[in-house]
């Protein structure tokens, strides 16, 4: 007896500690302090102890017990990992419904195996080497899952970034299945035979959802596919547009410099050097035009800010930029393009449609440690029409212009990060912040 209740002990702590090692993959720790491990720690020993406890004195499944480990878990996972509430109680009760779902269909297919109409309403009520059985059997399922969605850990955040509703009405219909399935356990449903179509129905329509949402995933996912490709088109191509009037401009200047030296040589040769340094200033502005200020470390940043702050000047707008230092691989250049882009042109085109003595942007970027801070602020006419926590955007061709503030918010999400917005007075306030 006393190596089951060990069985179960660490069936239980396996159980307990998978959910967290979910959060440990796909979620940034809070804290990676000592007493914030030792607290994690504590807590996964408490959640495991509570439910051997639950299974050894009350039974082994209930649907009660188990509402209230998603609470707890989702209210820790906020506590100590860097998630959003809803992503950490959809994870937590995915994890946890799939856990108790497969504990009741190996139940009853034990009871079918054997033919015993007792055998669940037993293991329910007793240890017994049946009910360590179904419990192996459900946990290295859940084990398997747990592996796989790790090992495609880019697939799935991606799915709980784009796709949270799917997700939501996949939990949903799971619980529903589990209000219906775990009438196994009463013996006056199971003896007039009318729990047999649940296990039918049930586990049938869960399989038939699930592979309906893969496929609307990858129809999805091939659709966006190709509306990035077509951007990534549009944007190469206005990259070599400006590319060519770039080496046009470098040809202009070299083939007129041998002009300028003539001149140059021809004012050296007077005894007053003032209007050779006049010409040696007016030769070196388009020059300077050329130039690629280094704003970071990253390439793909500085290509950006170089691109929009001869924009800003363009439309005479001061942009004042401080940038301090940002790894070069911290964050994939397509995601720069689509958060920096994105963000910048809307505050150019802000600034256009208010008086020029007012145009202004403050662009702040800066990493700490592995967190990426930016801060954008501009002046804004009005108008300005939100739903909630989003935007609306009023631009007529959106591939033109990036792929919109969604796009910047998928984008952030994808590191695990906060993407918020203000509008007080007459300011405009943008605040990125990315863990990477």
């Amino acid at each position: 007896m006393i190596g089951m209740r060990l069985v179960q002990w660490l069936f239980t702590a396996a159980e307990m500690c998978g959910v967290f090692y979910i959060f440990l993959m796909f979620f940034e720790r809070r804290s990676e302090k000592m007493w914030n491990s030792v607290l994690l720690g504590i807590m996964i020993v408490v959640l495991s102890g509570l439910t051997v406890w639950q299974r050894e004195d009350t039974a082994m499944y209930s649907r009660y017990f188990m509402l209230a480990c998603i609470l707890a878990v989702t209210v820790a996972a906020l506590a100590f990992f860097r998630t959003g509430f809803w992503k950490g109680l959809l994870a937590t009760a995915l994890y946890f419904e799939t856990v108790y779902f497969l504990d009741v269909l190996s139940g009853y297919l034990g009871q079918l195996a054997t033919g015993d109409e007792d055998f669940v309403a037993v293991i329910q009520k007793v240890l017994n080497p049946e009910r360590l059985f179904v419990m192996t059997v459900s946990r290295l399922l859940v084990l398997g899952a747990v592996l796989a969605a790790v090992h495609y850990k880019g697939i799935v955040r991606n799915i709980f970034v784009r796709y949270k509703l799917v997700v939501a009405v996949f939990v949903l219909l799971e619980h529903i299945g589990l209000l219906y399935c775990d009438q196994v356990f009463y013996s006056s449903v199971v003896k007039k035979r009318r729990i047999d179509i649940y296990f039918v129905f049930f586990p049938l329509l869960i399989l038939f959802v699930l592979i309906l949402t893969i496929v609307f995933i990858l129809y999805m996912e091939k659709k966006n596919e190709l509306e990035n490709f077509s951007i990534r088109n549009e944007m190469a191509e206005k990259s070599y547009q400006e590319m060519i009037m770039l080496y046009q401009q470098r040809d202009r200047i070299y083939h007129d410099m041998k002009n300028h030296i003539a001149v140059l040589s021809a004012l050296m040769e007077d005894a007053d050097p003032e209007p050779a340094r006049q010409y040696i200033s007016k030769i070196q502005k388009p020059i300077r035009e050329l130039e690629q200020k280094r704003y970071t470390a990253s390439r793909i940043v500085n290509i950006i800010m170089n691109d929009k702050v001869r924009r800003a000047e363009a439309a005479g707008i001061s942009l004042h930029v401080k940038a301090l230092e940002v790894g070069r691989n911290a964050v994939e250049d397509m995601d720069w393009c689509t958060i920096l882009a994105n963000l910048l042109d809307n505050a150019i085109e802000a600034c256009e449609k208010v008086p020029e003595e007012e145009r202004r942007i403050d662009f702040y970027l800066v990493q700490k440690d592995s967190i990426i801070i930016l801060k954008i602020s501009n002046p804004y006419s009005r108008g300005i029409q939100a739903e909630g926590d989003r935007l609306r955007s009023r631009k007529r061709n959106k591939a033109l212009h990036g792929i919109g503030l969604e796009s910047v918010r998928n984008s952030v999400e994808k590191y695990n990060g906060t993407f918020e917005f203000s509008y007080e007075g007459e300011v405009f306030r943008v605040s990125v912040m990315l863990f990477v």
